[in-house]
C-alpha cells in the first residue's frame, strides 16, 4: 500500500500505550493457561485455587491479569456464570486504599452507582463482605497487582507486615462472615518476596508461583512488530527497524517493552508530524536518547524532594563495579550533607535506617534502582543501591530537576555529580 503525500502512517497510538490490552498475549498462552485451570472453576459456582504470579519487569505479568479480567468477566456475562473479576494494584498505596480499590471495582461489576472514599480498612472490609454477600454472584475473584510494592511497614525483624497482613486477610476472608467463593490471584516481582511472610499466609497460596521468565530478544522483535502492523499504516515499519529497537530494549540497562513501545509511539509522533512516510532504523536512532530521557525526566519529576535529593546522594557516590553503577546507604548518608549544602537546607539530614526505609523504597518502586539487604543485622547502612539507567543521563536529569526545585545553579550541581 502506498502513502499519499498527505496521509499519516501513525493510525492508531493507542495500540502503543500502556492501557492498551491485545486480544491475546504473545508468548504468554502457557502461563495463561495455567492460571485458567486454577480459577475456572469459579465460573461454575466452585471454588478455584489462590495463584501466585512472578516475574521480573516488563515480562507481562500485569497485561496478562488485565486479560484474564477482562475474559473472564466477558465469558461469566455472556453465558450467565454468576462469578466475577476485580482487579486492582497495591503499587505505593496503603492497606485501606486498596480496600477501597476493591470495594470500588466490585461495585462496577455489580452495578452499583456507589463510590467509597472514607473508612478504615477493617471498616471497608466489612462493606465488601455484606456487598458480596447480598449480591446474586456466587463468587468474585481478585486480581491484586503489585503487592510487593505496597506502602511497607517494616518491623524489627524486618518481616513485610503490610503486605503479611493484607495477603493474609484476602484468603481468610470466609472466617469474617463471607459467604460467597473467593480467590486471589497475587502478583509480586520477586519470588523470594514470598519467603519474608509469615507461614499462615504463605500456605493458602500454590506452593509453587507461576513465573513468568524474561521474553528472548526474537520474542520481543515479534511483539514490536505485530504492535507496530496494528498502529501504523501497511508497509510502512522498516523489519531493520523492529530489530534494531528489539536490540535496544533487550540491554539490561535499558531492558523493557514499554520502552519500545514508547520509541515507537514517538517515532509516529515524528513522522507524521514531519510528513516522514516511513518508519525506518535511522529515524529510530534518532528517537532513542531523546525518548528514554523523556521517561527519566518524567520520573524524576514526580519523586518528592526527600527522594529527589537522597537519589542526588546516591549518585554523587556512585562506582562503576564491573557492569553496573551502584553504591551504598552508608556512603549515602554523608553525601547528602555535601548535597544539602549546595541546596541551602538542612533538611535532608538522613540516617541510614531512615533512608532505606523510606526513600530507597519509592526509588525502587519507580525502578530507578534496586536495592539489595545485608544478610547480617545492622541498620541498613551496608545496603547497596545499584543503578537500573544510564548513570551519565540520569545525573543529568536529577541536576537539572535539583536546579529548578531548589533555585540553585545547574552547572554546579553537574559539576559535583561529575560525569
Amino acid at each position: 500500500m502506498d502513502v499519499s503525500s498527505n496521509q499519516k502512517i501513525f493510525l492508531h497510538p493507542e495500540i502503543l500505550t500502556k492501557d492498551y490490552l491485545p486480544d491475546t498475549l504473545l508468548f504468554r498462552e502457557e502461563e495463561m493457561e495455567t492460571i485458567i485451570r486454577k480459577i475456572a472453576w469459579l465460573l461454575d459456582g466452585s471454588i478455584g485455587i489462590n495463584v501466585w504470579i512472578t516475574g521480573s519487569k516488563g515480562v507481562g505479568k500485569s497485561h496478562a491479569t488485565k486479560i484474564l479480567k477482562r475474559d473472564f468477566n466477558t465469558v461469566a456475562e455472556k453465558e450467565g456464570y454468576p462469578a466475577r473479576a476485580v482487579y486492582v494494584s497495591a503499587r505505593g498505596k496503603t492497606i485501606r486504599e486498596v480496600w477501597q480499590d476493591i470495594l470500588n471495582e466490585t461495585f462496577k461489576v455489580l452495578g452499583i452507582q456507589r463510590t467509597i472514599k472514607y473508612g478504615t480498612s477493617s471498616e471497608l472490609r466489612d462493606v465488601f463482605i455484606e456487598t458480596l454477600n447480598k449480591s446474586p454472584l456466587k463468587g468474585l475473584l481478585l486480581i491484586a497487582d503489585d503487592v510487593d510494592k505496597l506502602k511497607p511497614a517494616y518491623t524489627k525483624s524486618r518481616s513485610l507486615k503490610n503486605q503479611d497482613e493484607f495477603m493474609f486477610v484476602i484468603t481468610r476472608l470466609h472466617e469474617d462472615g463471607l459467604k460467597k467463593n473467593f480467590n486471589s490471584i497475587v502478583i509480586t516481582r520477586s519470588a523470594s518476596f514470598k519467603n519474608l511472610l509469615s507461614a499462615p499466609t504463605r500456605s493458602t497460596f500454590l506452593h509453587h508461583p507461576i513465573y513468568f521468565r524474561e521474553y528472548r530478544k526474537e520474542e520481543v522483535e515479534e511483539i514490536l512488530r505485530d504492535r507496530a502492523e496494528k498502529a501504523f499504516a501497511p508497509k510502512t515499519v522498516d523489519d531493520s527497524a523492529i530489530s534494531y529497537l528489539a536490540e535496544i530494549v533487550t540491554v539490561p540497562i535499558w531492558k523493557g517493552l514499554d520502552l519500545g513501545f514508547y520509541i515507537l509511539r514517538k517515532a509516529g509522533e515524528v513522522a507524521d508530524k514531519k510528513g516522514i512516510k516511513r518508519i525506518d532504523q535511522t529515524l529510530i536512532q534518532e528517537v532513542v536518547n531523546d525518548g528514554r530521557k523523556d521517561m527519566i525526566r518524567d520520573t524524576v519529576a514526580s519523586l518528592e524532594d526527600r527522594e529527589l535529593v537522597t537519589l542526588a546522594a546516591a549518585l554523587l557516590t556512585a562506582k562503576n563495579e564491573g557492569y553496573e553503577w551502584c553504591t551504598y546507604v552508608s556512603d549515602v548518608v554523608p553525601a547528602l550533607l555535601v548535597i544539602s549544602k549546595l541546596l541551602g537546607t538542612e533538611r535532608f539530614r538522613y540516617r541510614g535506617s531512615y533512608i532505606q526505609k523510606y526513600p530507597l523504597v519509592v526509588l525502587e518502586d519507580v525502578d530507578l534502582i534496586r536495592v539489595y539487604k545485608p544478610f547480617h543485622g545492622g541498620n541498613g547502612r551496608s545496603t547497596m543501591i545499584v543503578f537500573n539507567e544510564d548513570i551519565i543521563l540520569l545525573k543529568e536529569v536529577v541536576a537539572e530537576e535539583l536546579a529548578q526545585r531548589f533555585n540553585v545553579n545547574a552547572n554546579d550541581i553537574v559539576g559535583l555529580l561529575g560525569n
